[in-house]
């Protein structure tokens, strides 16, 4: 995975010290109260630093909105990049990258609600370079689903799968509760095994060479 700090994919920066404080704030005041709401004295106020310090560490309000919005987009394509290197099978690394999706997801929920309800605020540049790491994503997922249909454990390999895949992850942040009865991880295992009972070929479900 990618240091903690300095430049990162599409030119975020990584969380360190006092700019990470703000960033953590700045979203959970974004996901209450929208980004167009949330005004450059709420977040001074909210951070307790002055209008110039504030300046300093975030660039801009927009800049702001960005980074909170790619930087776990960044991490996960990071993490699925790599997952893809691996020698593991296609349903180890469908399961794997759920379980750290989830993980993310409820880790960082003030981010993610920001990610997917704000990013109509940004301008065309930034929403463009957030269009294209969400494709990148979705690619990785694609390319798995492919990996296993080749292999003959998967049925399909088709778009739409990504998309049903994503779509009952991805909207995970309006109902995921972090201190709920289930980890992310065991509402990840209910999520694949549900999946892939739909998506095993039938010789691999009988013989779960795949499990």
């Amino acid at each position: 995975m990618a240091p903690d700090s300095g430049e990162g994919n599409g030119g975020v920066r990584r969380r360190s010290g006092r700019r990470a404080e703000i960033l953590k704030t700045a979203a959970r005041l974004f996901a209450a109260n929208g980004y167009h709401a949330t005004s450059m004295a709420d977040l001074t106020e909210a951070a307790g630093v002055g209008k110039g310090a504030l300046y300093h560490h975030i660039g801009s309000k927009e800049k702001l909105l960005y980074d909170i919005s790619a930087e776990h987009v960044i991490e996960m394509v990071e993490y699925g990049t790599e997952l893809l290197e691996t020698d593991l099978s296609a349903v180890e690394k469908l399961r794997r990258l759920s379980r750290r999706l989830m993980r993310t997801i409820a880790e960082n929920l003030p981010e993610l609600t920001v990610f997917f309800s704000e990013h109509r605020a940004l301008d065309e540049q930034h929403d463009g370079e957030l269009k294209r790491m969400r494709e990148r994503f979705e690619e990785i997922w694609a390319q798995i689903l492919a990996e296993g249909h080749e292999a003959g454990v998967f049925r399909t390999a088709e778009p739409l799968t990504v998309k049903a895949i994503l779509g009952c992850h991805n909207y995970a942040y309006l109902w995921l509760n972090p201190e709920g009865p289930l980890t992310p991880e065991e509402i990840s295992d209910m999520f694949c095994d549900l999946l892939l009972g739909g998506l095993l070929t039938p010789q691999a479900a009988r013989t779960r060479i795949a499990l």
